[in-house]
């Protein structure tokens, strides 16, 4: 599994929190990598994007899942 696939996204997000709550040699873990990447992958899965008309022109809503944070796109931001 690649870190380009939202697989290992998932993964990584799954790590962090994992890695948040039990510290960075997860002692005491009892949850695998993947049943907490699971629900990402379905949220990931499920996201059906919107089409905002905006001043008369349409756009389709993006979700940018990029190291670990998933943020929706905003047609009219744009970073400096």
């Amino acid at each position: 599994m690649s870190l380009g696939t939202p697989e290992g996204y998932a993964n990584t997000a799954a790590e962090e929190v994992l890695r948040l709550i039990y510290g960075d040699d997860f002692e005491g873990c009892t949850v695998s990598l993947d049943a907490v990447a699971a629900p990402i992958l379905a949220a990931l899965a499920a996201y059906e994007p919107r089409w905002p008309v905006i001043e008369g022109l349409e756009y389709r809503e993006g979700l940018n899942a990029v190291g670990g944070r998933a943020t929706r796109g905003n047609p009219l931001h744009f970073p400096q």
